[in-house]
């Protein structure tokens, strides 16, 4: 540990998804139930496409 006053942060290793269960669930979500399955015309198509996906998500679940 450091000194009195330092605080220093742990960070899970990257790569190893069994560590972060969730994270790797969320992203498999999205990928699976968002970007397969919409075609963006652009950046800000894309931005405002998430928002619907996001909010009709987190209102279903």
């Amino acid at each position: 540990m450091g000194r009195p006053g330092n605080s220093q942060m742990a960070l899970h290793r990257t790569g190893k998804p069994i560590e972060d269960a969730f994270i790797e669930s969320c992203k498999v979500l999205l990928r699976d139930g968002f970007l397969n399955e919409t075609l963006f015309s652009s950046l800000s198509h894309a931005r405002l496409a998430f928002l619907d996906w996001r909010s009709d998500y987190n209102s279903d679940s």
